[in-house]
C-alpha cells in the first residue's frame, strides 16, 4: 500500500486498488473478493534490470539500454543522439 498511496495507484501489486481487493485483519491480510490476486511482476522486472545494469557496469560497459517489456527500462551512459518515441496515426512506434 505504501507505493500505491504515493503513486496515486499507478504502482499497485493488487492489480486494482488495494483497498477494493484486500483488508488488513488482526491475523494478517484477507481477500475482500474471491478473484483478488497479487502480481509482483513489476518488482521482479525491476530487480532483474538492476542486476543486469550492475553486471554491465562491472564489465565497464558505459552505454546500454535494457528493457523488460517496455514499461521497465534502464538507459545508461552519455549519448550524442536524443531519444524520442511516438506513435504514428496507424499506431506503430516511430523514433
Amino acid at each position: 500500500r505504501f507505493f500505491e498511496d504515493r503513486t496515486s495507484g499507478a504502482f499497485c501489486v493488487a492489480r486494482r486498488r488495494w483497498g477494493d481487493q484486500f483488508e488488513q485483519t488482526r491475523d494478517g491480510i484477507a481477500k475482500r473478493v474471491p478473484e483478488a490476486r497479487l502480481d509482483f511482476g513489476a518488482i521482479a522486472k525491476g530487480y532483474a534490470l538492476d542486476l543486469w545494469a550492475g553486471a554491465l557496469a562491472r564489465a565497464s560497459v558505459e552505454r546500454f539500454v535494457l528493457s523488460a517489456g517496455g514499461s521497465s527500462m534502464i538507459l545508461a551512459g552519455p549519448s550524442e543522439v536524443g531519444w524520442a518515441l511516438g506513435k504514428s496515426a496507424e499506431g506503430s512506434l516511430r523514433g
